[in-house]
């Protein structure tokens, strides 16, 4: 079976994780050589991923997580599955309609682990691979 590493697509280079609950970084880390974790404010970066709990923290963080993410740098967004203990107001559909509000859509689904699934988004002008 794959890391959670592998599935996500995760490459040498700057990994910026914000707000990412210690169980889904304990399937991350550690990371493969050339992938450098870096946070909210340590400058641009090759792929994101960013966590939120509810609809509120999606709101408030996303313009913050997105900022200085590369062009066509990796953009995932978690959030707790429908199934699990967490689940609250936020769904697949309300993650992809608020991501999509930035000019991003959709490519891709993955489960993180039992509570947490994340979409992967590319610029919405680029074309379907």
């Amino acid at each position: 079976m794959p890391s959670l590493v592998a599935k996500m697509r995760f490459k040498p280079g700057r990994l910026r994780l914000v707000d990412v609950p210690p169980e889904v970084l304990l399937r991350l880390r550690p990371f493969p050589g050339g992938i450098v974790e870096t946070g909210l404010n340590d400058g641009p970066c090759d792929a994101l991923l960013f966590c939120a709990r509810d609809r509120a923290a999606l709101d408030s963080r996303l313009p913050h997580a997105l900022d200085g993410l590369i062009r066509d740098g990796l953009c995932w967004i978690g959030y707790p599955k429908l199934s699990s203990a967490l689940a609250g107001n936020l769904s697949r559909e309300v993650v992809w309609q608020v991501v999509s509000a930035r000019g991003l859509r959709p490519v891709s689904q993955v489960a993180m682990d039992d509570t947490w699934s994340a979409l992967r988004f590319r610029p919405a002008d680029t074309e379907k691979r």
